[in-house]
Parts: structure tokens; sequence; C-alpha cells
């Protein structure tokens, strides 16, 4: 009995002892609401998750309509004021671009943004919760006001975190901010060491590991409440990725505390690997620097006596494999063909996602790789690696095979592209000059596809495109392909990245149907960093 007492008395006082955290905060972004009540059935969910876990603030990064919808920001309103009947949350709003769509005057437009959703905050503004500063911005803010608010508040709470919350990610820290992160967020935020800084944009899943990112700041995403793509080195997104992720941040005098939930589930994912962020901020010592996660995480592993199986069928190669483990978040794949000497040359790469997102991961792997990447009657070897949220890979699996004969539908052919087409600056259709075998590649450009080629095949005809180059760059930010009508801008496919760095001579494969019978389409290159392409061979065939 008296054992059974002090066991009692020790669990009482550490219950009593447990630290409870001064603020908790809730982050969500790219809500992309429409017009209904039901498409805010996902921000409802959010909401009532806030709600149990108590939230003080609520925090929406940015693009919460779809576009400008009156109506839906109404609702929105209609549902917090439903979920928080009595205790009601601070809310702050970031006002970013999607908000605006349909009106010229993006302040007008985020005026009636405000009205309606009965909001507090302005353009530019913060609120102060038990001694800390929260602030917000518009998508496109003025750089002097954002560096002046923030040293403001840094100036008025010494040694405090700064809690700062844009639209964009800052340029080339969180996932997918190579491409959708911004280089004046960067810029300003190198400058302040104390800066917490939330974000949106880029869409992606809460599950991503690099979402949360440190350098000479902080920087972590928060991810979306609508669907994802992503860009893959050489490879179309499949599918729609619908994330259902939110963070919860709790504040304690000494750390913060990022936990993820899943609104679909009401549970936390990976309660083993909550963002723990001590404070004060110290960059020598901060845990979520690329440089320490690499070091310390192991790579990815496939499971013992693991094998890549394939199977060739009329739309490619199959490929078949295990899951791997210890954090995979993509798999590269490698084509190599068999030279006339005998060695094995690396002629694409086709990367693609593990099944990281999902809140049950598959168990196998299934994958194809197009027809068009393969020429009939050569000897191939596809490598399959497993590779972390830091690119450190693990041991790969490998496959040979022979491509069988097989007779395209060739509707267009050019075998010396940068003879033959135009490339083109698609803004202004100012040829682009080539220097020394490559074109010079700073802005988006198109290669343009003679419009003869469209004429003819109706509505919905299926075409498969493969196009040789290589591209030089001094950084790893990777072009952005993709083909599009550019009188309209519709475009037929998801993005595919471009190999990095010197890529040598490449091979990208895509189908993708005809949207109209009038179509005349382009391949368009976009936001990567400044460097060089060089063009081999180009071919269209129409497959159905």
């Amino acid at each position: 009995m008296k054992k059974l007492l002090q066991l009692f008395i020790l669990a009482a006082a550490s219950f009593i002892c447990a630290e409870e955290p001064l603020l908790r905060v809730g982050v969500i972004t790219d809500t992309h609401i429409g017009e209904t009540a039901e498409s805010c059935s996902h921000v409802r969910k959010a909401f009532q998750l806030f709600r149990t876990l108590q939230a003080d603030l609520i925090v929406n990064c940015g693009d919460i309509a779809d576009k400008h919808y009156p109506s839906g920001y109404r609702h929105y309103r209609q549902i917090f004021n439903e979920i928080f009947p009595d205790r009601k949350p601070k809310e702050l709003f970031v006002y970013a671009g999607h908000d605006a769509i349909g009106i010229k005057d993006k302040n007008h437009a985020y005026a009636i943004v405000r009205k309606e959703l009965g909001a507090t905050n302005d353009l530019y503004d913060r609120i102060v919760l038990k001694g800390y500063p929260f602030l917000v911005f518009m998508q496109s803010f003025d750089t002097a006001r954002y560096e002046a608010d923030i040293v403001r508040a840094e100036q008025e709470f010494p040694g405090k975190p700064v809690f700062v919350f844009n639209h964009e990610p800052p340029l080339n820290t969180t996932y997918h901010s190579q491409v959708w992160g911004s280089a004046k967020v960067r810029q300003v935020l190198e400058k302040h060491p104390r800066v917490i800084q939330f974000s949106g944009h880029a869409h992606s899943s809460i599950r991503d590991e690099r979402n949360i990112w440190q350098g000479k700041f902080t920087s972590i995403s928060a991810g979306c409440l609508q669907r994802w793509a992503g860009v893959l080195t050489g490879s179309p997104t499949f599918g729609k990725r619908y994330s259902d992720g939110v963070l919860f941040m709790e504040i304690f005098p000494k750390k913060l505390v990022i936990r993820r939930y899943e609104y679909t589930t009401g549970k936390e994912y990976g309660t083993d690997k909550r963002w723990i962020i001590p404070l004060p901020f110290d960059e020598k010592t901060a845990p979520f620097t690329p440089e320490r996660r690499y070091a310390d995480v192991p790579a990815p592993a496939f499971p013992a006596g693991a094998e890549l199986r394939h199977n060739i069928n009329t739309l490619g190669v199959n490929l078949k494999f295990p899951e791997a483990a210890d954090g995979v978040a993509e798999y590269r794949i490698d084509v190599l063909q068999k030279a006339d000497d005998g060695t094995w040359q690396k002629t694409a790469r086709c990367d693609r996602y593990s099944g990281f997102y999902l809140h049950t991961p598959p168990e196998e792997q299934q994958i194809t790789l197009d027809r068009g990447y393969f020429e009939p009657g050569q000897s191939y070897r596809v490598r399959v690696t497993p590779m972390s949220f830091w690119k450190k890979g693990g041991k790969p699996l490998e496959t040979n095979f022979t491509m069988p004969p097989y007779k395209p539908q060739i509707i267009f052919q050019s075998l010396a592209p940068m003879k033959e087409m135009a490339f083109q600056n698609a803004r202004t259709g100012e040829a682009v000059k080539a220097e020394n075998g490559f074109y010079r590649l700073k802005y988006a450009a198109n290669l343009q596809i003679p419009e003869k080629v469209w004429e003819g095949p109706a509505q919905k005809s299926r075409f498969r495109l493969t196009v040789d180059f290589q591209m030089e760059q001094t950084t790893d930010r990777p072009w952005i392909i993709m083909v599009l009508d550019p009188r309209n801008n519709a475009c037929v496919s998801t993005r595919i990245g471009t190999v990095p760095g010197n890529s040598g001579m490449m091979r990208y494969s895509l189908e993708f149907p005809k949207h109209s019978a009038d179509a005349r389409y382009v391949i368009q290159f976009r936001n990567g960093a400044p460097g060089k392409v060089k063009f081999g061979k180009l071919r269209i065939e129409k497959t159905r």
C-alpha cells in the first residue's frame, strides 16, 4: 500500500510539473475555397481540430480562395463562428495572389476579402500575444516596409522570436522553394536570425521533412489544404495528391514545438518526428539545417533481398519494386543505354515520389517509364535508387533488358532542331541567339513546333513527344518544361523538371492529349536558373 501511495504521488507530481505551452498557434495555407459552403469543408475540419487543440491563434498564409470569391469568404466566416461559438481564437490572414484574381486592383480586391472575411488585420499588420510578436505581410509587399516592421519588432521584443507570415517561402529554403520561392524574402530574412517564418504557395505535404529549414534564420512551410504536384526531374507528375495537413505550434520559453496533424483522421503525424526548435536561435547548433540533417539521417534502404522487376508493354517499361524505408522521399530512376563499345551511357532520368505522403504507404511501387525513352532493338539498364529528403541515396536496384522492335507513327521529326526550329523569348517573341552550339537561357523561352504538325488530328487525339537536350547550369535550380498553347497558356501536361547542373544529353518523353481541334503547341522552358541548352533531336508520334 505504501509503495502504491508513493507511485501515486510521483505520478501526480509529474503531471503537475508538466510544462504547459504559453501559446498554441494553428497554421493553415492555400485553402483555395470556392463559392459554396461545401468548398469550405476542409477548412471546417481544420477548425474543428484547432478547437480540440485549444488554439489561441489561427493564421492562414494566403490563397484563401481559389480566386476572388466574396461568397466563399462569407462561408469561411460563418463556419469559423459555428466552430468557435464562444471562445474564439485570434486570427491573422496573409492576402495573396489568388484572392485578387479577376480584380484589376489587388488592393481593392483585398479590401473586399477583408470585409467579407470579417478579418481584423490589414495588408501589413501585427498582433502581440503574451509578449510575442506575430507579423503578416501581403504577397506583393514593399521590401523596405517589410524589413522595417521586422526590425521594429526585434527592438521592441529583445530576445524573443519574431514570427513572420508570408505567402511565398524564401528562395531555396523549404521544399519546392527553388521554383516558387522569393529572392527578396530570403535577402531580408538572412539578416534577422530571430525570425521564425511561415509560408505557403509551394503546395506540398506536411509529411515532407524538407518543409522546415534553418540557415541564418528559420523557415517553415505549412504545405496546403488542396492538391499538390511538385516538380520531379524528368517526370510528369501523375494524378492529384491532396494534403489534409495543418501545423500546430506550441510556444514555450526555451523552445518551439511544431506538430503536424491530418484533419481527416484528427491524428498527429510523426509523434516521434516533431520539429522542436531550441530558443534562442543559434545557427551553429540549429537542428534543421540541410547539412546537419544530411549527416545525421541514415540513407533509405530497400528490404533485404529486394529485386527490381520489369515488364515491357505497349505503354513502355513497367517497373515493380518494394517500398524502401528509413525516410525515403523519392526514387531516382536512371536509364542507361548500352553503347557499341559495351559501356553503359546515361540517357535519361525519371524520378518518382515514394509513398511518404500517403496515410498508408504501399508495400510495392509500380512505375511505368514512357516508351519514348527507349529505342527499338537497343539494350538498356534501369537503376532505381532510394533517396532521402536531403538527396542522400541508398543502395540501388537494377534490371537489364532489350527493347523489342516497334514502328511508331511519326508525324514530325527533327534531327537538328537548332537549325530547323525557332527558339524564342516567351514574352517578346524575339529569337534566342545560339553561341558555340548552345542557346543562352535566362528567361522563359519557347521551342516552336511547326503549326502544321497539329493540323488534322482531332480533339482528344494523343501524342508522344520525345526531345533530347543538354543543360548547363551553375546551380541546381532546374528549368521546368511543359507543352502548352502560347495563345491561351493552356498547358497539356504537368510540369517536368530538367536534370540540374551539367546534365549531358538527356531524353525527356511524355504523352498528352490534344485539348482542342485548333490547338497549336510549343515546348516552354521556364523558372530555371540562368544557363545554356543544346538540343539534340525531337520526335512527335501520334499514339491514338
